[in-house]
């Protein structure tokens, strides 16, 4: 009865004339309508379903993508590469959309599936024509963002220096033009750095700016090349930062710095970052946490309060955890000066809205007090909540 009903849906779907196709010319003449389903096409969707139902997904497939190509339906296609993907059949899902994007040439979807299921066969070098067309279909304000995406599909291709390549042979187009070359550049830059070719993708960060200074991406791509410490990327990060209004990039190199350990000039970026923007509470909270393991007292307890009051007016998502870091390390702060009952009052006043914040909360208290050497009253902490299942 279930597979009825969806063949009757599939029907009647299929009657109507197939509408809302991604096209990429607005001008594009309007595609001409599906003839009604007939008996004999119902039947096959039927018992294509119905083989489904039993167990067999490749008789399903078969007579589905047959059903489609006698229509030209659109949902047929995309249910026959369902069926074939669910069935773990790589070749025919890569049949059925090949079917589907040559029915519909217009149709982004069906150029899509091709293009990801040739990429998770790992056959990188076909998936150039799919990536140029992927590229060609999409309008003009979406392509920068298109192009953005390209190294995510390439992600877990194992020849990445031939994705490289194949990427870079698409975009050659875009290379060239105001409005993408800077996009097409960090692309390139991005997939040279997955195939460790670190000089190639500096040179495509200095390209990608040298085409749009006040392009983020080039400089994001110089960022990630600083953390690889590749000579003469951290160059290109300062004269961004000198270009910048904004604090964004400042804190990613921020990030970058303190994971070369490069504490000292970390503090002076965030030094110059909490200068140019008072409320950013981020920023006070790493500045804090910085001069805290450098044992700077006076000053970490200055950065933490500021970042305590700033999270407090304007909470957000992350500003409870942030909230939670600030107090414990204000608390061992007192607690260094040998003020341990003011240092467990600030604990107590940490969020508790719920059994996590609680064992948080807790446990700040109970590490507060080994880390002092006060093991009995660490003892009781935990004996007096023994029944808050506190591992």
């Amino acid at each position: 009865l279930w597979a009825l009903r969806l063949a009757l849906l599939t029907a009647a779907t299929c009657a109507l004339p197939v509408m809302g196709n991604a096209q990429t010319d607005d001008t594009q003449a309007a595609v001409e309508p599906n003839s009604a389903i007939t008996g004999e096409l119902l039947y096959e969707i039927l018992l294509g379903e119905l083989n489904l139902r039993q167990g067999e997904p490749a008789a399903g497939f078969s007579l589905l993508l047959d059903a489609a190509r006698k229509s030209n339906d659109v949902q047929l296609y995309d249910r026959a590469v369902e069926i074939a993907l669910q069935a773990r059949s790589g070749d025919g899902a890569l049949m059925a959309a090949r079917a589907w994007s040559q029915a519909w040439p217009h149709d982004r979807k069906a150029n899509s599936q091709v293009l990801q299921i040739l990429l998770a066969l790992n056959q990188v070098t076909e998936s150039l024509e799919p990536l140029k067309k992927e590229l060609t279909l999409a309008p003009e304000m979406e392509r920068e963002a298109v192009i953005s995406l390209i190294p995510r599909h390439y992600a877990r291709v194992t020849d990445k220096k031939r994705a490289t390549s194949v990427v870079t042979q698409a975009l050659e187009p875009y290379l060239h033009k105001s409005t993408t070359a800077a996009s097409a550049w960090t692309t390139i830059g991005r997939m040279r750095i997955s195939s460790s070719d670190m000089e190639g993708a500096l040179d495509a960060a200095k390209k990608g700016q040298s085409a749009d200074a006040k392009a983020q991406g080039p400089v994001l791509v110089a960022l990630e090349l600083v953390s690889k410490k590749v000579p003469g990327a951290e160059a290109l990060v300062t004269q961004a930062l000198r270009r910048q209004e904004g604090t964004e990039l400042a804190m990613g190199y921020v990030r970058v710095l303190i994971e070369l350990e490069r504490y000292t000039e970390a503090s002076e970026q965030l030094e110059a970052i909490t200068r140019k923007d008072p409320k950013l509470a981020d920023a006070w909270l790493v500045l804090g946490s910085l001069q805290f393991e450098q044992g700077q007292d006076k000053p970490a307890e200055a950065s933490l309060a500021r970042y305590v009051a700033l999270a407090t007016q304007s909470p957000s998502d992350t500003s409870t955890r942030g909230l939670t870091q600030a107090q414990t390390r204000r608390a061992t702060l007192l607690a260094r000066q040998g003020k341990m009952a003011q240092a467990r009052e600030l604990i107590a006043k940490l969020p508790a809205d719920n059994a996590e914040e609680q064992r948080s909360r807790l446990l700040a208290e109970v590490q507060l007090l080994r880390d002092h050497n006060q093991w009995q009253a660490a003892f009781d902490l935990l004996a007096a909540n023994s029944g808050d299942d506190i591992d």
